[in-house]
């Protein structure tokens, strides 16, 4: 196993200190991924194991903690009486100086805490007893054992993506025996004794006083997390990618896109030049192509889509006896995406005065998709606008906003709930608006778009087989968008088609 060489030598120094201390089983793996997004699904994941210096790491932490813990733990038994007329003084608490064992307890797929277990802590104290006086109250020796537990978070937002968030104590094993003549006074060592071991007090004791030192133990851990940073971070140019806690084994994955050259899909829509500039441009048709974005969460099966937008408005032209509109849309060379478009009602007249309204509907020619970006046959992509003039009496009020989204390629124009232009829409991942679609926005606003405004149905003409059903697929929101022009998708899915019809 290879190993990233900025941390061979911390490795080597830690793993012969590690060979003459305490046991240590905090497992951590950093796995790195190359992505490539011909391939989506693919994850050959590269493991990086900092079992030692994790270990070495918590050791180092415990050495800084344990004089705060002594002293807190001391008050927190003589504070207040354990009992009636029993409290304890002259405390001399010791605990090792290397932890018996160190481990991960898994508590759920991103929660575990990291368990710090010391054996055989002893203190030896002086007890007072209502039967004893200040020279023959007995001193004793309790024997107890220790698991500490940090809790923690996988937080790709930290620097390493490890959140440390409180500390659990639990004192166990409790074990009380007497030291002088006087501890041999029946009636006292029983007394003391059911108090410190069959009462709970002294365990809850020392647990209040490890309670009393959760913020300096969880900066301590912290600090030392962040000091070393840079061996247990995501390594540059990669991202957080989730991970995963196991028994014994914190996971944390990371990827990078492999780089690769960037091609067009070419989309253009013509249609009859009657109708003169029927649309000013493209974006009218709101072109997207929906391809793997990013590889699939650390743990989960299925790779992450996102949409890539024409890179600009472009204006129509006249092509003989056709006037025609061309955008491109920027995708990686090689990767198949499919082409999604809307088709929209154009109306021009008042929606509540009698007249024309003009129904686009557009139908795909040679259509092939998945598209494949900068394949010669399959990277194009081509229009023909079905157009149809109707009359209206200016009877129902038309929604200029509402919008009528694709089902199949060929299938019907349908009718659905006002759809979100892609220009205002804002997500938690994606806050930032698409200004390439701004122009998008003012051509629409030209246009009135409603299908409750179309008089008569529109020819569903035969068209060759289309791609599978896109309601089946849904598109799932990633983090913000890469340098080429791609934006999460935030739609649930396409919707499904449905006949036309009042």
């Amino acid at each position: 196993m290879r190993v990233h060489q900025r941390f061979v030598p911390a490795l080597l120094a830690f793993a012969i200190a590690l060979s003459t201390s305490a046991h240590a089983d905090v497992g951590m793996t950093l796995k790195k991924l190359t992505w490539d997004p011909r391939q989506p699904d693919s994850t050959p994941y590269q493991d990086t194991v900092l079992d030692a210096f994790m270990g070495q790491l918590i050791a180092q932490a415990w050495t800084d903690m344990q004089p705060a813990i002594v002293q807190n733990v001391v008050k927190a038994v003589t504070q207040q009486p354990l009992g009636s007329g029993v409290s304890l003084y002259d405390v001399d608490l010791r605990l090792p100086a290397a932890l018996s064992d160190t481990t991960v307890i898994a508590t759920s797929a991103v929660i575990g805490a990291l368990r710090l277990t010391l054996t055989h802590n002893v203190m030896e104290f002086k007890a007072t007893h209502p039967l004893t006086s200040r020279d023959t109250d007995p001193r004793m020796r309790v024997t107890f054992d220790l698991a500490i537990d940090l809790p923690f978070v996988l937080n790709g937002n930290r620097h390493p993506p490890l959140d440390i968030v409180g500390v659990t104590p639990r004192a166990f094993n409790v074990d009380v025996k007497p030291l002088n003549a006087s501890a041999a006074i029946g009636v006292a060592v029983s007394d003391i004794e059911a108090l410190v071991t069959k009462s709970g007090t002294f365990a809850q004791r020392v647990a209040y006083g490890i309670d009393n030192s959760a913020r300096g133990m969880t900066g301590t851990v912290t600090s030392y997390l962040n000091k070393y940073a840079r061996q247990l971070d995501i390594p540059a140019g990669f991202k957080y990618n989730g991970g995963r806690v196991d028994a014994g084994r914190i996971t944390i994955a990371a990827w990078q896109p492999k780089v690769l050259a960037t091609a067009n899909i070419s989309v253009q829509a013509a249609w009859d030049g009657k109708y003169g500039v029927l649309l000013p441009n493209c974006d009218p048709l709101e072109l997207r192509v929906t391809m793997p974005y990013a590889p699939p969460p650390f743990g989960q099966p299925k790779h992450v889509d996102g949409d890539n937008y024409p890179s600009g408005p472009s204006g129509s032209v006249q092509m003989g006896k056709d006037y025609a509109c061309s955008q491109t849309i920027v995708g990686v060379q090689g990767v198949a995406g499919t082409l999604l478009y809307k088709e929209n009602v154009v109306d021009p007249s008042h929606p509540r005065e009698p007249g024309y309204d003009t129904t686009v509907r557009a139908v795909p020619v040679n259509w092939s998709n998945p598209r494949i970006v900068g394949d010669a046959t399959r990277g194009k992509a081509q229009f023909r606008l079905d157009v149809h003039v109707g009359t209206h009496d200016g009877t129902q009020q038309r929604d200029r906003f509402q919008q009528m989204v694709r089902g199949n390629p060929g299938d019907p124009v349908e009718r659905s709930n006002p759809a979100v232009h892609p220009a205002t829409r804002t997500t938690a991942t994606n806050p930032a608006v698409n200004v390439n679609n701004q122009a998008s926005q003012r051509a629409l606003s030209a246009f009135r778009t409603n299908a409750a405004g179309v008089n008569g149905a529109l020819n569903p003409q035969p068209l060759p087989p289309g791609p599978p059903d896109p309601n089946k697929v849904q598109v799932k929101a990633p983090t913000p968008a890469s340098s080429l022009g791609t934006r999460p998708s935030s739609d649930a899915g396409v919707a499904p088609p449905s006949a036309l019809g009042k």
